[in-house]
């Protein structure tokens, strides 16, 4: 299948903008979604340490 004339300055013209924004948005994608896994890990380790900390103090103590 052959290209038209106008087909393909087209592109020519636009296929280098396309792929950087499509590599910039799967890279945004990537660096936003690993710090949102980071916060939700830290966040429930967080959460686990005030559990066991709890724990200790009112079992240990009780005991």
């Amino acid at each position: 299948m052959m290209l038209g004339e106008g087909q393909t300055q087209f592109y020519k013209t636009f296929t280098r903008p396309v792929a950087k924004v499509l590599l910039l948005a799967v890279f945004t994608y990537q660096v936003v979604y690993w710090s949102w896994v980071k916060l939700e890990a830290d966040e429930a380790r967080v959460e686990a340490d005030c559990e066991i900390s709890y724990g200790e103090t009112h079992f240990l103590r009780d005991g």
